[in-house]
């Protein structure tokens, strides 16, 4: 029906049933490096390294994008995002994506990522061509969920990304989300990548990842409203 790709939640800590590299999957690996499908599969890196790297050992031609940094964003300096760094310079077909979670994980994964900030800046430059925007923003029916919400979460995302600082209300003083500890305004600091990285992060790796020609790619712009709307 057009689907494009596979979200697999087998490494998600809710969902975990069976070992990630239990043998009754070795078929579904194997069809999926036979098609090549995308594979979105959320891995807790932390807890299930050991059986995340047995399956790419025995599986290496899965075109796999891991969310979240692998879930390695919380401590740079805990040892997740040197081995996972390990992996992918070893699996050339692993990508990542630099979305953290909803709701308060995002506004603490921008506070716990602060302190941290050149080590995962230096793991974006050296994995440029293999990491992929994201937002974790799932379409659900929650009340809280509106367009404006939507466009926060989007823009706080790709501000942390692009700016060397930056002010979101999702981690004001008036939102329930605020990180414990942090002043009313929201601010954070960012990656500041270059621009030349962004694209590829935005627009390049994706269609890369997902099989998808590049002619007629668009030139990403910033599509952020005036402050001031126009006179009538």
């Amino acid at each position: 029906m057009g689907a494009k790709g596979l979200k697999l939640y087998s490494g998600h800590t809710n969902f975990y049933t069976i070992p990630l590299d239990d043998p009754s999957m070795d078929p579904v690996y194997s069809y999926l490096e036979q098609t090549g499908l995308p594979i979105l599969w959320h891995v807790h890196y932390p807890k299930y390294a050991d059986e995340l790297d047995h399956v790419v050992e025995k599986h290496p031609k899965l075109n796999l994008l891991m969310p979240h940094y692998g879930v390695c964003f919380w401590n740079a300096h805990d040892g997740c995002l040197d081995r996972l760094t390990k992996l992918m310079e070893k699996h050339k077909n692993i990508y990542v994506d630099v979305s953290l979670g909803t709701r308060q994980i995002l506004t603490d994964g921008f506070a716990a990522m602060e302190p941290q900030l050149p080590k995962y800046q230096k793991f974006i430059n050296e994995f440029q061509d293999r990491i992929t925007w994201g937002t974790d923003t799932v379409v659900t029916q929650n009340s809280e969920k509106t367009s404006s919400w939507f466009e926060k979460v989007m823009w706080a995302a790709r501000d942390q990304l692009e700016k060397d600082s930056f002010q979101t209300d999702l981690a004001a003083g008036f939102s329930k989300y605020q990180p414990k500890g942090r002043d009313g305004e929201g601010r954070f600091m960012g990656l500041q990548i270059a621009p030349e990285i962004a694209k590829k992060i935005y627009l390049d790796n994706p269609r890369k990842w997902l099989k998808m020609p590049n002619a007629g790619a668009k030139k990403v712009e910033d599509a952020r409203p005036p402050a001031t709307p126009p006179a009538p």
